[in-house]
C-alpha cells in the first residue's frame, strides 16, 4: 500500500523506512501518524 496523507502532507506506505505509516480500515487507507484518510492505493 502507498498513499499521500493530505494532513501529514507525506507520502506513506506499508513498506520500506515509513512502514508504519498506513493502515487498512473500514473507510479506506489510514494514516497511523494522524489518522486521516490517505488517498493511495493498495
Amino acid at each position: 500500500m502507498r498513499g499521500y496523507c493530505p494532513r501529514c502532507r507525506e507520502y506513506r506506505s506499508n513498506t520500506g523506512e515509513d512502514a508504519w505509516g498506513i493502515t487498512r480500515s473500514e473507510f479506506g487507507l489510514k494514516c497511523e501518524k494522524c489518522g486521516a484518510v490517505v488517498d493511495g492505493e493498495e
